[in-house]
């Protein structure tokens, strides 16, 4: 693995050819100081940039008046729709579809036992999240908001703490943070596989152009 960015990072947002990504740049007892960098792969120059970053590349044009609806921009989960819309998760296991001006369409429960996803994605019209303490990966019917499919269970040992979940061409790819493993689920025949093992936790895969990444404890690597 090549590294990218190493630090304690908050979260990394892919954009057309490269990323942008928060990182804990100080913390002082409750104080933490957030920074933020963009890379391109044009160049490969890791720029310094602002705040405002962030929120515009991960809610859009309209990240001001999203914001005012969401509790905190960093923990919450978030499907830009092609309508303009947002499907947003936030960490007390409230969901709401914001309109393209930020008003609230719809506003529901999707938490499972009691826990809140770790993270929701859309595929083929379908939404699904993955429940870390829980170990199962659901899918919901976007219309209804109901539950349609369950992959895991607590004591299964199918997952242990799922933390991520993408789709790319028909797989899911699960950041399994308790084996340090990204495991690539079939979405036709719900096989699972190890796709990639790591010596540390792994947080999140993200796949830009013919690049591939993963976030560990300790930064941002490039998967050969």
């Amino acid at each position: 693995m090549k590294t990218v960015f190493a630090g304690d990072i908050i979260d990394v947002l892919p954009i057309e050819n490269g990323m942008v990504i928060a990182f804990l740049a100080s913390q002082e007892g409750s104080k933490a100081l957030i920074e933020y960098k963009m890379i391109t792969f044009d160049d490969g120059v890791i720029t310094p940039v602002g705040k405002t970053i962030y929120p515009l590349t991960k809610f859009g044009a309209m990240h001001n008046a999203f914001k005012t609806q969401i509790d905190n921009i960093y923990t919450c989960s978030v499907i830009n729709l092609p309508s303009g819309k947002l499907l947003v998760s936030e960490k007390e296991g409230v969901a709401k579809l914001l309109d393209d001006d930020a008003s609230v369409l719809w506003q529901g429960d999707i938490r499972y036992n009691g826990e809140t996803p770790s993270k929701i994605c859309m595929y083929e019209n379908k939404i699904w999240t993955c429940y870390k303490e829980n170990n199962v990966v659901i899918r919901y019917n976007m219309n209804t908001m109901r539950e349609e499919l369950r992959v895991g269970t607590r004591e299964s040992g199918t997952f242990n703490l799922p933390e991520d979940i993408i789709i790319y061409d028909g797989y899911a790819y699960i950041s399994n943070s308790g084996t340090n493993q990204i495991l690539k689920m079939n979405l036709k025949t719900y096989s699972i596989e190890n796709y990639a093992e790591f010596s540390e936790k792994v947080h999140k895969y993200i796949r830009i152009s013919d690049y591939e990444f993963c976030v560990l404890d300790s930064g941002v690597y490039m998967i050969d």
